[in-house]
């Protein structure tokens, strides 16, 4: 994909010339585009599942594919159109991204639990403290938080079943 962010900047350089906004508007109207085409991305699914029987089945999967691929595409431009550095700061947030969900491993229960390292285990116990069951519960390993790592003192809604402990320990 060598092409890919060549072919971004000439769409973007496409659109600056098309556009008869100011820079400022063009930059918001470009993010805000985004959501758009998100919107898209549903109204495939609904027909691809019949969610509106009146319209019966009025998508398909590849139709879903496409509409995806816009939203990244869309993302991409909007990206490009904030900063120069565009392909920089996207491979970084990819790298960062990466490194937080595939620096774990999942185990039989769904739960992730970081390899064995003593950046993870405070306690020197080769124990971490997980979350049980909940809708985004990563490794607590004390260095960094975000979405996916649990703060021992907040519990996330909804995720979890009732009885089940919010926390525990994983041996590793």
């Amino acid at each position: 994909m060598e092409h890919l962010w060549p072919t971004i900047d000439r769409l973007v350089q496409w659109l600056d010339a098309e556009t008869d906004t100011t820079p400022e508007v063009a930059r918001l109207l470009r993010v805000l585009k985004i959501s758009e085409e998100a919107g898209e991305v549903a109204e495939a699914i609904h027909g691809v599942c019949r969610a509106n029987p009146r319209k019966g089945a009025g998508h398909t999967w590849e139709d879903v594919q496409n509409e995806l691929c816009d939203v990244i595409l869309t993302s991409m431009v909007a990206l490009r159109t904030i900063t120069p550095d565009a392909e920089q700061v996207f491979a970084a947030r990819l790298d960062h991204v990466a490194e937080r969900s595939l620096g774990s491993r999942p185990t039989r229960c769904g739960v992730r639990e970081t390899a064995p390292s003593s950046e993870g285990d405070q306690g020197g116990d080769r124990q971490v403290v997980t979350a049980g069951g909940g809708q985004g519960a990563d490794v607590a390993d004390g260095r960094r938080a975000g979405h996916d790592q649990i703060d021992p003192g907040h519990r996330e809604g909804g995720g979890e079943a009732e009885g089940e402990a919010t926390l525990r320990h994983v041996q590793l």
